[in-house]
Parts: C-alpha cells; sequence; structure tokens
C-alpha cells in the first residue's frame, strides 16, 4: 500500500492543515462577533456566510477521506472512483474563492466612492468586476466538471485538464488584479499627514502579501498537478486554499479596530478641529474638543462601522493675543479608506 502515500496518505496531511486552518476561522469569527456586535448587517451575513461555506468544506472533506481510507480499505478499485462528498468539496472550494472575491470587490468599488473628488479612478472597479467575470465562470466550469466526471482519471485526459488549469488560473489574476486596484486606490488617498499614511501604508502592505499569500497557493497547486498529476498533492494544497482565503479576509474585518486605533490622534500640535465618521446608513460623528493649539479627542461609543473616514479640515483665520502676535492657521485634507 506504499503506493497511497503519494495520493490519500497527501490528502489526509492535507486535512490535517485544513482543520487546523479552521480552528483560526473560529477563532476569528468568535472574535469578529464579540468585538462588532453593532457591525452593519452585510458585513455579519459576509462572515456567517464564509464561515458556514468553510464548515461544510471540511465536513465533506472529512466523510470523502474517511470513505476512501477506512470504508475502502484495501479496495483498490473503488480508489479511483470520486465520492460525492469530494465533489461537494470542489464546489465548496469554488464558492468561497468567488465569494472572497466578490467581497473584495465590493470594497473596491466603495473605496474609489468616498475618495476624494478628482481622485477616483472609475476605470479600476470596471477592471476588477470585469475580471470577477472569469471567476463566476470558473464556478460554472467546476460545476460542469463535477456533474460529468465519475473517477479521477477523467480529469487526466489532456482534453479534460482545461478544467482543472482554469478556475487555478482565474483565481491567481483575480487576486493580482485586486490588490493592485486596491494599492492603487489606497495610494491615490494619502494625504500627507504622517499619521494617516502610516494607515495607508500598513494597508497596502496587507494587500499585497495576501495577494501574493493566495496567488502563490494557487500557482504551488497547479504546478504540483502539472508536474504529478497522477499525485494528489495538489489536492491536499486545495484543502488549505479555502481556509487561508477565508482567514485573510476575516482579519482584514479585525484590523478595523486596531486601525482605529492608529489613526485616533489623542493630541494634535495645531489648533484645529478632528471629527471621525463611519460612513453607513446611521452615521455618528465624534467631535474633538479644541483647547488652545491641542485637540484631546473624546471617543464615544462603539459605533457600526463599514469603513473610516477622517476628515481634518482647518480654515483661514488669523488669531490676534493681547501681548502682541499673530497665529495664522489654514489648510484642509481629507482621508477615506474601507477596511
Amino acid at each position: 500500500m506504499g503506493e497511497l502515500d503519494g495520493t490519500y496518505g497527501a490528502v489526509l496531511i492535507g486535512v490535517y492543515i485544513s482543520a487546523i486552518l479552521y480552528g483560526v476561522t473560529n477563532v476569528q469569527v468568535f472574535f469578529y462577533f464579540r468585538e462588532y456586535r453593532s457591525d452593519v448587517a452585510w458585513n455579519k451575513l459576509s462572515v456567517a456566510w464564509l464561515w458556514l461555506l468553510d464548515t461544510l468544506h471540511l465536513s465533506c472533506s472529512f466523510h470523502a477521506v474517511y470513505w476512501y481510507l477506512i470504508t475502502n480499505f484495501g479496495n483498490s478499485a473503488r480508489l479511483s472512483a470520486v465520492v460525492w462528498s469530494f465533489k461537494a468539496q470542489l464546489m465548496i472550494d469554488a464558492f468561497v474563492t468567488v465569494s472572497c472575491h466578490t467581497f473584495y470587490m465590493i470594497r473596491v468599488w466603495k473605496l474609489n466612492a468616498i475618495a476624494r473628488r478628482g481622485h477616483k479612478v472609475p476605470m479600476l472597479p470596471l477592471i476588477v468586476s470585469l475580471a470577477l467575470l472569469s471567476g463566476y465562470a470558473a464556478v460554472i466550469a467546476t460545476g460542469w466538471a463535477v456533474v460529468r466526471t465519475d473517477t479521477y482519471n477523467e480529469y487526466l485526459e489532456p482534453t479534460e485538464k482545461w478544467v482543472t488549469y482554469y478556475p487555478l488560473s482565474t483565481a491567481i489574476v483575480i487576486d493580482a488584479v485586486i490588490a493592485i486596484c486596491l494599492c492603487r486606490l489606497l495610494a491615490q488617498c494619502r494625504t500627507g499627514n504622517q499619521r494617516t499614511d502610516s494607515v495607508l501604508a500598513w494597508l497596502m502592505f496587507y494587500t499585497v502579501n495576501t495577494g501574493i499569500l493566495t496567488g502563490t497557493v494557487q500557482l504551488l497547486a497547479m504546478i504540483m498537478f502539472a508536474v504529478f498529476p497522477h499525485r494528489f498533492i495538489f489536492i491536499a494544497i486545495e484543502f488549505s486554499v479555502t481556509k487561508i482565503y477565508i482567514n485573510s479576509f476575516m482579519a482584514m474585518f479585525n484590523a478595523r479596530r486596531t486601525l482605529r486605533m492608529r489613526t485616533e490622534a489623542s493630541v494634535l500640535q495645531r489648533t484645529n478641529s478632528l471629527a471621525w465618521a463611519f460612513p453607513d446608513d446611521s452615521a455618528s460623528t465624534d467631535e474633538g474638543t479644541v483647547m488652545s493649539s491641542v485637540v484631546i479627542y473624546e471617543p464615544a461609543a462603539q459605533p457600526r462601522c463599514r469603513g473610516i473616514e477622517v476628515n481634518i479640515t482647518v480654515s483661514e483665520e488669523e488669531m490676534k493675543f493681547p501681548h502682541g502676535g499673530v497665529c495664522t492657521r489654514t489648510g484642509a485634507e481629507t482621508f477615506s479608506t474601507i477596511t
């Protein structure tokens, strides 16, 4: 049975890793619902949807491995068959990938919508949307292949290999397009303010690394399929791809509180006004208290949010002091981002 090491042995290891990453997903989902209880319904539904898909994905993976290694132990004739749970796992994998891409696309549209006038780039959301259409086509292709194939050897036919290559290559391209467009829009939001620009730099760093991580894993799976088509190493990698997508998405969701803490100015060294606005259906605004040349920020109750907008506005005004001297303050800047 040593020949199973590179096939179902690899699949078993992939399921182990997938189960560990599923535990990380549960921790992130628990943290989200504990810390963002007043978040908008759309965000909560997105998290719940991804968690449900992730749970079903792991359940199908467990059943498939049990069916191959326990139920049909020693029955080599059945090992080449594609069990129903494995087919379901492939479809769920496709749904998770396209769902995460869709949520990122929505954020690209929102970020472009709240960008300052003159900094909007209408073509970027359109480019992401067009790229995502190929992702939806990949889901259809996966479903078509799942329905018409009953054995693994059918996937290895020269005329059928595209069914594996197409979804993987499409996901890589979409990851790259989303990362590039998000970084381009975030770069447009730079104001010259050190505090807000540092947050933008962090967001761009995270976006690029997320795209590189998911794209690299998909590329590795595609290479393994091309080099070792009769081994299931690429299937083991694909088991973890779903979890990586979801954990990356949840990490960005849960980072919003940290971003607000980084951008909240407790003391500003010039006379100005600082206002936080959370673009939502029921937005709230908390203003700072201006004292001489220092602004002390007074935090309020946790608001519902789906993004962060910082408006720093300084009107031109001259202040004359009793003992002489004139203080002139002028300028205006705005920074907006969706996280």
